[in-house]
């Protein structure tokens, strides 16, 4: 096994040492240049590190684990990682059975410009009929 780990701005080298326990997997440090590289990457780090990094990660088409070391994290708790240990366990999983990768999707959201509501006819006090809703953000 060759893992990659990729270190966010509060992580260190002290961090991966918890996931350095099997002697078949060898390391690299930093973000691998393609998919031969490494058999799968580790990144610790919070939802900035991600984001720095995703573009790169999403071609090399390697699995990712995050291991949550940011100050949000929200990335990682919406994948049930809400410690290193978290992610050490599944790490330990993954390298027992390396089929057990997750998918997920990644989207791009762009805003869209929503149509302001009509105003109340003072009449009636109800509003004009309008066009179907618009939604404010869209997934692509």
């Amino acid at each position: 096994m060759r893992a990659a780990a990729i270190f966010g701005l509060d992580s260190s080298t002290k961090d991966l040492n918890a996931f350095q326990n099997d002697p078949n997997t060898t390391w690299l440090i930093g973000c691998p240049s393609n998919s031969d590289e490494a058999d799968a990457v580790l990144i610790f780090g919070g939802d900035g590190t991600i984001h720095r990094y995703l573009p790169h990660l999403v071609k090399l088409q390697l699995p990712v684990l995050v291991v949550p070391r940011g100050s949000g994290n929200d990335f990682a708790r919406a994948l049930n990682l809400r410690s290193t240990h978290d992610s050490l366990l599944v790490w330990r999983r993954f390298l027992s059975a390396k089929n057990n990768v997750r998918m997920i999707d990644l989207g791009v959201i762009t805003p869209l410009r929503l149509k302001p509501s009509p105003p109340q006819t003072p009449e009636t006090g109800t509003r004009e009929p309008e066009t179907p809703t618009i939604s404010a953000v869209s997934a692509v």
